[in-house]
């Protein structure tokens, strides 16, 4: 009979003392196969954490006081404090130091005997509901010798420990209350700086010179007393123990080192685990500034900057509580000062020593090790064996650099433990690595015990790093964004607090790093939670008091997003853009409000104009270009500072082409006026309109030397913009041929004989006989027209719509060059086919005659002198009437229909093509625009002013604000979500299922409840009736009868189980 009996109980739940739990390895192992098999009962842990909540809040209502946290995260966190306790129960000494931190944060709640037996009671009742016949009395003997344990340690701890720690967190609040207000007394210092100023301004104009000089005398004064009196008065612990250090002559480089980390020290007092790893890092700090240093003295001046700070307050328990922390950290300390100058040297000169055929050995001894520890542990190293072999170098580098460099190292580390929370790699494998690490070093190169000795500590002190890291990091939100679950997100957000979840979603700090959720989610690929954050941060909520709007938290934290969504997730930039747009559900004269939140695309935390438009070009979307914010963004600028300017740019290129159209097409020269025009026009262009062109192009190519923007063109180094951009390789060409036709000026070359016997003789012409190069001459003018006109089809940005036409135009072009090659293709065919047959007709006895004269009958240019010849040769006839069915009916048909194919097709992007154009413009514009301008135009669109959500409703800044016409966005419902009720911002936002999930992700909810609900009632039909019967005789240490009430209790938790699960189902 395995039952307890009553008297025995206390003997159970030891709440006397805290020792070691010794358990044998057979039961270890029983006890850890049933935890498991009690696991994989659920469908996720997450599940299992919420089931044992719930079991416990079942049994006891009155127990929901303990769980202070939301359903969620106290639920996660049970069952992770649990499931680590009873995978370390091999090792002894970690199951202790894991009970003793979980007890030292329990130090606030109230555990009684009974209320352990409570949840002891419904952990082994649930185990059995949901295992039946597996669990066996030995797994339900150790989880219940585990939970005694857990129980009877945190009932110990709280009795000897709470007290001494509630007065070190309490004194120590109070000694640094004035901490937290320094900055607010900064601020409130500038604004009475301001205010004294303003006052007396005011007194310098109503006083006369003798009482302004005593006036401003007395102001002088009082300043000076005041800022002595304040900087003079420390009011901090830090402030305070360097007055008194320096007071008393023991202040030393080493005691800052111990200021600095002295907070966390004192708010870790109760978490042994984690003061040993703040005392094993100071350390390693301290050896760097001082060998030996007396930690006594940071005592005695310590406890004289707490009674000073704390002067009313003062007793003798405080002084107990704060000498026995400084007497457990100084003990910490002693232990290892000492020693870390001879590990770094001993690690430094075994690295040393290692050649690389020896690093490699080691590299793959210590994978094998790891895997034969951890088989599991290989499908978290799926990369290649270069970088595992680099992961494992670096390991070994990071264990010497932690002695030489601990500042740097120490945050790389919890860079490192943050990135590995995204990872989702389990913290049960780091213990069973680091010992694979130092087995290997052992085994493998039968290193010294003074050398692996040193090698533990260092790689020790990094794992519980990274694992503090991770477990710190590890939130539900990162969970849920880990799976790739929009439910489960959601789950997560609605704990969050109202005023914090912005922060959930963008910030997870440890230390001094910190990662964001949204950035890894989109980098690791998880876009589903990316996509469902975005949305949850633009989503407008309210509630009487404020609007909660997380834009401006986004572009605080991200600055860039839009460049990373760019490069990274362009699928996100439609629901990103799309929550930056409110629209009003009501609609007044055909007119709807729509509020437009560009703020952060206009201007950056500087003023300055952001790269968002810029990476946007880069992208060439054409749908994204169309997007209505974009398109909002894009009028604005243009209609505010680039439109102007680019006409003023074109009408200036217009302006030259018309002079030289005049020059060059006009005027012939015939008599002196019409030449004397000439010569003015063509010297306006050479002297004022070709230099303007060389300068833009010098810009632009210094530009791109300072910024490194340049590409090889062959062997010649070219700017990006003259590979990205056609028109400027166009204006180069423009300047050339002017160059060129300056060159070749026939005014130049007849200047001197211009009173010639020819035609145009007389001053300024240029029809003398001694001009050279005339045909080049006018190539070049032909030349420069043509890029002219090139250039100036950029009016058509002036109009999305014409711009569209252009660009609709020159995408059809290859159809026509299509048509070009088949038609010749027929040309030639039937050419040679036609020259080599006997014709008595002359134009089609050769290949290069039939070839002309098939051309002109392709484009219906062909003469009737030769039609009877033809009609005599029956052979040439039959050909040539092949040949025009083929080119009329056949090639030009088909250009006909693919030129109508290509037009519907291409015209949907051809518009978006014209506002990217428009973008691109606005852009370089930008690049050369005044600051003063660009900061007059910001602060002319009133950014900062609150944007009305409709009469009388102020709602939120950062954008602008149109009226469309009602039938252009139609909104059913209003977008706002208003919620009643408390306005608290720690208060979580209640959950609307029916806003927050779309009809495809209920269904999808529906059918996998279903699913499961199928699922547990065909194992429960499997159960076998006498469902407990192997715990018969096991009790759990309750009060009499207790066993016969969990029995009916189980079979009444299993008939309702099944009734509810049918229900369900």
């Amino acid at each position: 009979d395995m039952a307890i009996p009553d008297e025995e109980r206390e003997d159970v739940l030891n709440t006397t003392s805290f020792e070691l739990l010794e358990m044998t390895q057979e039961q270890t192992e029983v006890t850890q196969e049933g935890w498991q098999m009690f696991l994989d009962c659920y469908e996720s842990m997450d599940a299992a954490g919420e089931a044992l909540h719930d079991a416990i809040i079942d049994a006891a209502p009155t127990l929901t006081t303990l769980f202070t946290m939301p359903r969620a995260v106290s639920a996660m966190r049970f069952r992770e404090g649990l499931h680590q306790i009873i995978n370390s129960l091999a090792e002894p000494d970690d199951v202790k130091n894991l009970v003793d931190i979980l007890g030292f944060k329990h130090l606030n709640l109230e555990l009684t005997v009974a209320r352990v037996e409570v949840i002891r009671d419904a952990i082994l009742e649930l185990m059995g509901n949901e295992m039946g016949p597996s669990l066996t009395p030995q797994m339900a003997m150790g989880v219940l010798e585990v939970l005694n344990y857990v129980g009877g340690a945190l009932i110990y701890i709280r009795s000897h420990y709470a007290e001494r720690v509630k007065i070190l967190n309490q004194s120590w609040e109070e000694a640094n209350c004035e901490r937290e207000k320094k900055k607010e007394k900064q601020k409130d210092a500038q604004e009475r700086a301001k205010a004294e100023a303003e006052e007396l301004k005011k007194l310098k104009e109503s006083l006369s010179q003798d009482a302004l000089a005593e006036e401003e005398a007395h102001e002088a004064r009082m300043l000076k007393h005041r800022q002595q009196k304040e900087q003079d008065v420390p009011r901090t612990f830090f402030d305070m123990f360097c007055f008194n250090a320096a007071v008393m002559d023991l202040l030393q480089p080493w005691m800052y080192e111990v200021l600095d980390c002295f907070d966390i020290i004192v708010l870790n007092a109760g978490n042994t685990f984690r003061l040993q790893e703040e005392c094993d890092i100071l350390t390693l700090k301290m050896a760097k500034v001082h060998k030996n240093p007396n930690l006594s003295d940071f005592k005695a001046v310590m406890l004289a900057s707490l009674r000073s700070l704390i002067p009313k307050g003062w007793s003798a328990q405080h002084e107990a509580a704060w000498t026995w922390l400084w007497e457990h950290v100084e003990s910490l300390l002693q232990a290892q000062i000492g020693r870390i100058s001879q590990r770094e040297r001993l690690l430094a000169n075994f690295f040393a020593s290692l050649d690389d055929e020896s690093r490699i050995s080691v590299t793959w001894a210590l994978y094998a090790k790891f895997f034969e520890l951890v088989p599991a542990g290989q499908e978290y190293f799926k990369q290649s064996a270069s970088r595992l072999a680099m992961i494992a170098n670096r390991v070994l580098e990071m264990s010497l650099d932690l002695f030489k460099y601990p500042y740097r190292i120490v945050d790389e580390i919890s860079a490192l433990g943050l990135r590995h929370v995204g990872y989702n790699v389990p913290i049960e494998y780091f213990g069973p690595f680091v010992s694979a690490c130092i087995e290997t070093l052992q085994g493998k190169l039968a290193v010294a015990e003074g050398i692996a000795e040193s090698f533990a500590w260092s790689v020790g002190i990094i794992s519980r790093m990274l694992v503090r890291t991770i477990k710190e990091g590890s939130t539900i939100v990162m969970k849920a964004i880990n799976q790739n679950d929009k439910e489960l997100l959601r789950s997560a957000l609605s704990c969050a607090p109202r005023g914090a979840r912005a922060e959930w979603v963008l910030t997870i700090s440890v230390g001094t790093q910190s990662i964001s959720p949204l950035l890894w989610a989109v980098e690791s690929g998880t876009w589903k939670a990316a996509e469902l954050i975005i949305e949850d941060l633009l989503t407008t909520r309210a509630d009487r008091e404020q609007y909660y709007y997380g834009l401006d938290d986004l572009f605080e934290r991200h600055p860039d997003f839009v460049e990373i969504l760019a490069t990274k997730a362009t699928s996100l930039l439609k629901p990103l853009f799309d929550g930056m747009i409110w629209r009003s559900h009501l609609a007044h004269d055909g007119l709807r409000r729509g509020n437009y939140y560009i703020k952060h695309l206009v201007a950056d935390s500087k003023g300055n104009f952001p790269d968002a438009m810029e990476n946007l070009v880069s992208l060439q979307n054409p749908q994204i270009a169309l997007h209505p914010l974009i398109m909002r963004l894009s009028d604005v600028i243009w209609t505010g500072v680039v439109r102007s300017r680019f006409l003023r740019n074109n009408a200036w290129l217009l302006f030259t082409l018309l002079l030289f159209l005049i020059s060059h097409g006009m005027l012939h020269g015939e008599d002196s006026a019409s030449r004397s025009t000439i010569f003015v026009c063509r010297m306006l262009i050479y002297v004022f309109a070709m230099p303007v062109l060389i300068h833009g192009r010098v810009r632009h190519i210094r530009q791109a030397i300072r910024d490194r923007e340049l590409v090889q063109l062959g062997c010649i180094p070219v700017p990006q913009r003259y590979v990205d951009n056609w028109r400027e390789p166009a204006a180069v060409l423009l300047v050339l041929a002017l160059l060129i036709s300056l060159c070749l000026e026939p005014i130049f070359y007849c200047a001197n004989h211009s009173s010639g016997s020819f035609d145009g003789a007389g001053l300024f012409t240029d029809l003398c006989p001694e001009a050279k190069d005339r045909e080049v001459y006018n190539l070049m003018s032909m030349v420069v027209i043509a890029v002219y006109m090139v250039l100036l089809m950029d009016l058509a940005t002036l109009s999305r719509h014409m711009a569209a036409y252009v660009l609709v135009a020159l995408n059809v072009l290859p159809e026509l060059f299509l048509l070009l090659i088949s038609i010749g293709f027929l040309i030639l065919m039937f050419a040679t086919c036609i020259a080599v047959s006997s014709n008595d007709v002359a134009s089609f006895q050769t290949s290069p005659m039939a070839i002309l004269r098939l051309f002109q009958f392709s484009i219906n240019t062909k003469g009737d002198t030769e039609l009877m010849a033809i009609a005599e040769s029956p052979l040439l006839c039959v050909a040539i009437g092949t040949f025009v069915a083929l080119t009329s009916l056949g090639s030009f048909s088909i250009f006909v229909a693919q030129l109508t194919c290509a037009h519907h097709e291409i015209y949907a992007n051809m518009v978006g093509f014209a506002g990217l154009r428009r973008m691109q413009i606005e852009v370089d514009s930008l690049q050369y625009l005044k600051p003063k301008t660009w900061k007059a135009f910001v602060e002319g669109l009133r950014l900062d002013e609150a944007l009305e959500f409709g009469e009388g409703d102020i709602g939120l800044a950062g954008g602008i604000q149109l009226m469309e016409s009602a039938y252009l966005y139609p909104q059913h419902r209003e977008s706002i979500q208003r919620f009643g009720g408390s306005t608290s911002p720690q208060m979580p936002w209640p959950r609307d299922r029916g806003q927050e999930t779309t009809e495809d992700e209920r269904l999808e909810i529906a059918m996998r409840k279903f699913q499961k609900a199928v699922a547990v009632v065909a194992k429960k039909t499997l159960k076998s009736s006498c469902l407990g019967s192997n715990l018969s005789g096991l009790s759990f240490g309750s009060r009499k009868g207790n066993s016969s009430a969990s029995k009916n209790g189980s079979e009444e938790l299993d008939t309702k189980s099944e009734s509810s699960t049918k229900s369900e189902a």
